[in-house]
């Protein structure tokens, strides 16, 4: 499940790793230890990690930027590991059960990221780096060592799950209660033999159904359907005392899932308790993970069982429209063109999406804009979580939107009102009171245009197309994404001939 970060996380890296390598990975070693069944693969993992130990703190001194990232990388490799086991050692037997090949998949992936580690400051043998093929059938040996070991902790789950489900049948209830087995643990391991089948012997896969019904019977409950989007809590890693935003709604941390993809987890202050919640709950959820497209944010799935409710999506990590363009001004055509196509591949399926900010357009690793927080219209019909509804902020709400429902036409509004902070640095319509704000709004009088040369004509006459009063005189999205190609191709021409080396992509 969640994950409590080591003590020092907010020190620089090599800092940190300097005063407490150690320590954590004495903290490992103890995690590992109490593990049932997949003991020896992380003691083997952990072991492997603290070798390249001694060799990173002779070159911690080092002002080598390369030497630098493998410390970061190898603190932040310790610190995943620690979370890791922290999720998995309080199992009881039937989430264990569930949980010996999804360990393994996440082990290779931890193997993966110390080899990184070791390239960046050629930590490997020589003659081991010299040969393609060595490598390689490391990798494979490794891989099916970790096959046999978990196919043995895998019967040895079945083993002590029969043990359980075959002893006096009035008992067998009680036992698993007092084991802590719970609606989730069936949940969770249904989920395990429907996603990994395959990767079950025929008896195994057998054995561990009928246990999963003879579970299920015997606390009387139902196997419930599992959607394709779900993931379990053990899937999913994160600090849950140290979130990166806050409101009464929700809190948004930064994490990771089982594959180790980066991830952005946002928690919801909602419980699968309530029926109607957890309705809109999955119904946002359905609609964002059948979203795909390279200019909005990617849902990797959802939990939906217990508190709070969890949206896990795709990381951003360079930022916001607004805080990354104020260093890379060259950069906003190409920008609000990939939101623009975001935005038309909302509309294209019948999908406002009511709540665009800059705040909301998000900018990735490899510098590609992407729209974000659809979200918003679970939290904001879902009246459980507040007193009143959430509405958005109206700095960037089209003039309809006052009193009634968004439309296709008040996306169009609010990404001009978007253009208008990238490009001014200046939250629309601030400055003055929520209902001179307003006011202003519903009389179709747009924010004071900014002295200088920050909004060229050319874009205020952009800005003002798009925000027209009456949403039947805005300009159509298609017709702002076609002047947002033709100044995009300007400004890649003007970042060309000044050999930009931003994330730009000539």
């Amino acid at each position: 499940m969640q994950s409590t970060l080591a003590t020092g996380v907010g020190l620089a890296a090599d800092t940190y790793f300097l005063a407490g390598s150690s320590s954590l990975i004495v903290v490992l070693i103890d995690l590992a230890s109490e593990l049932y069944g997949s003991k020896e693969i992380c003691l083997e993992l952990i072991d492997s990690v603290s070798k390249i130990e001694p060799r990173l703190k002779e070159l911690a001194t080092s002002d080598s930027i390369k030497v630098k990232t493998a410390l970061k990388q190898y603190f932040e490799l310790l610190v995943d590991i620690r979370g890791f086991l922290e999720g998995h050692v309080n199992h009881n037997f039937l989430s264990r059960a569930a949980s010996h090949w999804k360990m393994k998949r996440r082990v290779q992936v931890f193997y993966a990221q110390l080899e990184t580690i070791k390239t960046l400051v050629a930590l490997d043998d020589m003659a081991e780096r010299a040969s393609r093929h060595t490598l390689v059938m490391k990798t494979l040996q490794r891989s099916r060592h970790l096959d046999d070991q978990t196919n043995q902790a895998i019967a040895a789950s079945v083993t002590a799950l029969q043990s359980v489900v075959e002893a006096v049948p009035d008992e067998i209830a009680a036992r698993l209660k007092s084991e802590g087995v719970a609606l989730v643990d069936i949940i969770e391991l249904k989920k395990e033999l429907k996603t990994n089948e395959a990767a079950y012997s025929s008896e195994d896969y057998q054995a561990l159904l009928a246990l999963l019904k003879r579970v299920s019977k015997a606390l009387d409950v139902q196997i419930p359907h599992i959607a394709g989007w779900y993931l379990s809590r053990s899937d999913i890693c994160f600090d849950d005392s140290n979130p990166f935003a806050v409101n009464d709604l929700r809190e948004l941390y930064h994490g990771t899932i089982y594959s180790g993809a980066k991830v952005t987890i946002k928690a919801v202050k909602a419980s699968s308790d309530d029926t109607k919640t957890l309705e809109l709950f999955n119904k946002e959820v359905k609609t964002w993970f059948e979203l795909r497209d390279p200019h909005i944010l990617p849902l990797y799935g959802a939990n939906n069982v217990g508190y709070p409710l969890l949206f896990v999506s795709g990381r951003a990590e360079l930022g916001n429209f607004r805080d990354y363009l104020l260093t890379r001004r060259h950069r906003v055509w190409e920008l609000f063109l990939d939101a623009a196509r975001g935005i038309a591949y909302l509309h294209k399926h019948k999908r406002v999406h009511g709540n665009l900010k800059c705040n909301n357009l998000l900018v990735t690793a490899q510098g590609v804009g992407v729209v974000s927080d659809f979200a918003f219209a679970f939290v904001r019909e879902t009246t459980v979580l507040s007193v009143k509804p959430l509405a958005p902020a109206y700095h960037w709400k089209a003039p309809e939107c006052i009193d009634t429902n968004p439309r296709f036409e008040s996306d169009v509004y609010a990404l001009g009102m978007c253009l208008y902070e990238a490009l001014s640095g200046i939250t629309p319509y601030s400055g003055m009171d929520e209902q001179s704000a307003i006011r202003m709004i519903k009389s179709g009088e747009l924010p004071p245009r900014p002295n200088g040369d920050s909004v060229s004509d050319e874009a205020w006459e952009l800005i003002s197309n798009m925000c027209d009063r009456q949403f039947s005189r805005r300009i159509h999205l298609s017709e702002a994404i076609a002047v947002f190609e033709a100044l995009a191709a300007r400004e890649k021409i003007k970042n060309q001939s000044s050999h930009c080396t931003c994330e730009c992509r000539m």
